[in-house]
C-alpha cells in the first residue's frame, strides 16, 4: 500500500468511533494509522489491526528475502502451457467480464466529473391557434435553453469524483488478479490433466500385469497346479483393474473438458496433453511480508476500497449542507428581437428528511468499516496463504524422496515376487500384496510430484508476482481520466 493512498486525516474519522465498544475502537485505531500514512512515515502494522508482522515470513529460508520473482510461468519451461496461457487471457470470458467492469468503473469517472460542470438542454416548444376567418390559422415556434450549475460549496460532488476514481483503480486492480488467479488456475488444470494421463497409464500396467497373472494362473487351474480360490482371487484383481482405468478415463476426460472451458474452448476433451509433468523450479524468492501488501492486487483493490468508502462518507456528510445553484434559461432563440432570458440562484437547504440524509451518512460510515475490515482481512489471508504454502513445500520435499526410495524398493520386491510366483515358491496371496504396495507407492509417488508443482503454483499466486512481463501488465486507464479524482489531494 502507498503511503499517500489514503489521503484524509485521522482526526475526521476518529470522532465517529469514539463511543463504540472495544472491536469497533480496535477498528477506529486500524483507520487512524491507514488514515495517518504520509510519504516517507514509518508503517506501524500493528496500528493497522494486523498484529506484529515479522521481518520476513516465518517459513521461508534465511535468504528469501530478496525481490519476488517476475514471469514465473517461464521457470517452468513448458512452452505449450504458456501458450495455452495466452489463449485464456485472450478468450476466457469471466476474464472479459472484469475487463468490462472496469472499463465501465472508467467511465463512471467520466459521469461524476460532469456534475462538476454547468448542465445546458435545448429546449423547443411549437402551438398554433385559430383567430376566425378573417386573420386565419396562426403557429407559434420558439426554440431556446435552459443551464444550470451546482457550485459545490462543501465537495460532495469532487468527493463523488474521488470516490468513482478509486472504484475505477479498485476495478483495475481487480482484473489484475483475475489474470493471476486465471494463469494459475490453466497452469493447476494442465498439470493435473498431465498426472491423471499418468495415472491412467501406471494403472494400465497393473491391468497388464493382472492379465498376464490371469493367464498364469488359468493355466494352472487348467493343469491342476492351481487352485480354484486362486483362479477367483486373479479373475477378480484383473476386474477391480480394469474398473481402476475406467475410472481414470473419466476422470481425464473431465479435466481436459475443464481446461478447455478455461481457455473458452467448446469441452470436447480433444486438447492435445504433454506425456510428463512440467519441471519443478527451483524455490523462488518471496521478498517480505510488508510488500505483499503493495504488491497482491487484491490488497491493493481493498485499500482503494478503503478510499473509496472515505470518500462516500464524506459525500454523504456534505449531502446534508446546503446545495447552491446557478440556473439561467434563454427564450426565442429563432428571433433574437423577441429573445427572452433569465438568470437566477437557488439555495436548497434540507431542513425535513424524515432523517434520511443522516441514515445515509450512517450507511456510508458502515460502509466505511466494512472496507476496513474486509482490508484487514484480505491482508491476513494472504499472509497464510504465502506460510502455508513454504511450509508445504518443506513436507512435500522430504516425503517426495522417500517415496521414491519407497518405490524402487518395491519396484524391485514386486518384480522378485511375480517371478517366485511364476516358479511356483509363493501364493498368489502373497503376490497380490506386495504387487498392491508397488502400485500403490506408484500413484503415492505421482500424486506428491503433482502436488509439489501445485504447491509451488499456490506459492506464486500468493505472492502476487507477475505471471508474464512481457504480455500481461495491465495497461493503466486513461491519465485524463484520473485528473479529477487525483485534482485534490
Amino acid at each position: 500500500m502507498r503511503h499517500d493512498s489514503l489521503p484524509f486525516p485521522a482526526a475526521r474519522i476518529l470522532p465517529c468511533a469514539a463511543h463504540t465498544r472495544a472491536p469497533a475502537r480496535a477498528l477506529a485505531l486500524l483507520i487512524a494509522a491507514l488514515a495517518g500514512c504520509t510519504a516517507g512515515a514509518p508503517v506501524d502494522f500493528a496500528e493497522r489491526g494486523l498484529g506484529e508482522v515479522p521481518a520476513q515470513f516465518a517459513s521461508a529460508s534465511p535468504h528469501a528475502a530478496a525481490p519476488v520473482d517476475d514471469d514465473w510461468i517461464a521457470t517452468f519451461e513448458d512452452r505449450t502451457l504458456r501458450v495455452l496461457i495466452a489463449e485464456a487471457m485472450a478468450r476466457n470470458p469471466d476474464l472479459a467480464v472484469a475487463a468490462a467492469r472496469w472499463e465501465e468503473a472508467t467511465h463512471r469517472i467520466g459521469v461524476a466529473r460532469s456534475l462538476l460542470l454547468p448542465q445546458v438542454q435545448a429546449t423547443t416548444s411549437a402551438g398554433g391557434s385559430d383567430a376566425g376567418a378573417l386573420t386565419g390559422a396562426r403557429g407559434d415556434h420558439a426554440v431556446g435553453a435552459q443551464a444550470g450549475w451546482e457550485i459545490d460549496l462543501w465537495g460532495r460532488l469532487r468527493s463523488g469524483v474521488r470516490a468513482a476514481g478509486e472504484r475505477a483503480q479498485a476495478a483495475r486492480l481487480d482484473l489484475e488478479q483475475a489474470r493471476l488467479s486465471l494463469a494459475a488456475s490453466v497452469a493447476e488444470s494442465w498439470i493435473l490433466a498431465i498426472a491423471a494421463r499418468q495415472k491412467l497409464d501406471i494403472d494400465r500396467d497393473l491391468l497388464e500385469a493382472e492379465r498376464r497373472t490371469a493367464r498364469i494362473v488359468r493355466d494352472k487351474v487348467e493343469t491342476g497346479i492351481g487352485t480354484q480360490l486362486e483362479g477367483e482371487l486373479s479373475d477378480a484383481n484383473l476386474a477391480a483393474a480394469k474398473a481402476s482405468v475406467t475410472r481414470d478415463e473419466a476422470a481425464l476426460q473431465e479435466l481436459v473438458k475443464a481446461l478447455e472451458a478455461l481457455l473458452g474452448r467448446y469441452p470436447s476433451a480433444e486438447l492435445a496433453l504433454a506425456r510428463e509433468l512440467p519441471r519443478l523450479p527451483g524455490r523462488p524468492t518471496v521478498g517480505v511480508p510488508s510488500g505483499l501488501l503493495e504488491r497482491r492486487p487484491d490488497i491493493a483493490a481493498a485499500d482503494r476500497r478503503v478510499a473509496e468508502a472515505f470518500h462516500e462518507r464524506e459525500a454523504a456528510r456534505a449531502a446534508r449542507l446546503p446545495q447552491l445553484t446557478l440556473t439561467a434559461s434563454m427564450g426565442s432563440l429563432i428571433d433574437p428581437s423577441a429573445a427572452i432570458w433569465s438568470l437566477g440562484s437557488n439555495l436548497l437547504a434540507p431542513v425535513l428528511t424524515g432523517g434520511r440524509l443522516k441514515a445515509e451518512e450512517k450507511i456510508a460510515g458502515a460502509r466505511q468499516q466494512q472496507a476496513l475490515a474486509s482490508y484487514v482481512d484480505i491482508a491476513i489471508e494472504a499472509f497464510r496463504e504465502v506460510e502455508t504454502a513454504l511450509a508445504n513445500e518443506q513436507y512435500l520435499a522430504r516425503r517426495h524422496a522417500e517415496l521414491e526410495e519407497a518405490a524402487t524398493r518395491m519396484s524391485n520386491a514386486s518384480r522378485i515376487a511375480n517371478d517366485r510366483y511364476e516358479a511356483g515358491i509363493q501364493t498368489i496371496v502373497e503376490l497380490m500384496v506386495v504387487r498392491r504396495q508397488d502400485f500403490e507407492i506408484r500413484g503415492q509417488l505421482l500424486q506428491v510430484r503433482t502436488d509439489r508443482l501445485r504447491q509451488r503454483l499456490a506459492l506464486h499466486r500468493a505472492l502476487g508476482g507477475r505471471f508474464d512481463t512481457a504480455t500481461t501488465a495491465v495497461a493503466p486507464a486513461p491519465a485524463d481520466a484520473w485528473q479529477g479524482s487525483r485534482a485534490s489531494r
